[in-house]
């Protein structure tokens, strides 16, 4: 069964733009590459826990705000049709 949820990882991408200026720049400090990396910031591929704790860890993101980061549910943007 495939899952329907898409995390936002908006603000995930701004603490390594902010850190590293680049994915290219962070994957280079990390086990994964910068491909898995793109995979995984447009919810082609899931984040494992390993994953997140490294990547945590390089991007200096407290425990407690791991979850904001990585566990933000991305909220779809619906256009009502008009009924005629």
């Amino acid at each position: 069964m495939k899952d329907n949820i898409t995390f936002d990882y908006s603000k995930l991408e701004g603490r390594i733009k902010e850190k590293f200026d680049s994915q290219q720049n962070v994957s280079d400090q990390l086990s994964f590459s910068k491909t898995s990396l793109s995979m995984k910031l447009n919810n082609r591929v899931s984040f494992g826990q390993k994953d997140i704790l490294e990547l945590a860890k390089v991007l200096e993101i407290p425990d407690n705000e791991i979850a904001k980061y990585f566990f933000e549910v991305k909220v779809r943007k619906t256009v009502q049709k008009e009924k005629v």
